[in-house]
């Protein structure tokens, strides 16, 4: 659980998948580069909170 510091700025990119140890989910690393050009497009932001071993929260900000 939890985005190492190191790897947080790279998993809005085509492709990224963060590597660790226990990473057993399959995946093709688009979702949140995905997520991120449709926020962008509504001109918005998201952004990343994350902690080895507890979690990571996304935060989606889109305007009124």
């Amino acid at each position: 659980y939890g985005i190492p510091e190191d790897e947080q700025k790279r998993i809005f990119e085509s492709f990224h998948r963060v590597r660790t140890h226990q990473t057993l989910a399959t995946g093709t690393g688009l979702g949140l580069s995905i997520v991120q050009m449709l926020v962008e497009a509504h001109k918005g932001e998201i952004s990343v909170e994350s902690e080895v071993g507890e979690g990571s929260t996304f935060i989606v900000s889109l305007p009124k």
